[in-house]
């Protein structure tokens, strides 16, 4: 299974990444992400159920450009609607779809590449072929 973390409009590379985890059954998001050796951190209100920071992208002091001036994320509550962590899936044969659960009840089978993409005012819209 390919895991790959973007940081997108964030052009942070110490989010970033590309590695392949091997599994035989479908896995957890999160445990998937933990072989990956991606560290993610949720917010204080939703620890497992959110993506605030991957890899610590974005600092707590990082000034956040977007269309309505600049943000820094707290992780306290919910994550910005304009800036946040997306969950991607993609089956061995076809496109790139938006996860419709977290990475606590999410489950990804042999074949399938898991994406977390830092989206800034709906840019990238979706993760790269």
């Amino acid at each position: 299974m390919k895991v790959i973390t973007d940081s997108g409009a964030l052009k942070q590379a110490a989010a970033d990444t590309s590695v392949c985890v091997p599994v035989d059954a479908p896995t957890l998001a999160s445990k998937v992400l933990e072989d990956a050796k991606v560290k993610v951190e949720g917010t204080a209100a939703y620890p497992k159920e959110l993506v605030c920071r991957v890899n610590g992208v974005p600092a707590a002091d990082f000034d956040i450009a977007h269309k309505g001036g600049t943000y820094r994320e707290d992780c306290s509550k919910m994550p910005a609607a304009f800036a946040y962590w997306a969950l991607w899936v993609k089956p061995a044969s076809g496109a790139w779809a938006y996860a419709q659960e977290g990475l606590g009840t999410l489950k990804v089978s042999p074949g399938e590449s898991l994406e977390l993409l830092f989206t800034v005012d709906d840019a990238p819209a979706a993760p790269a072929a």
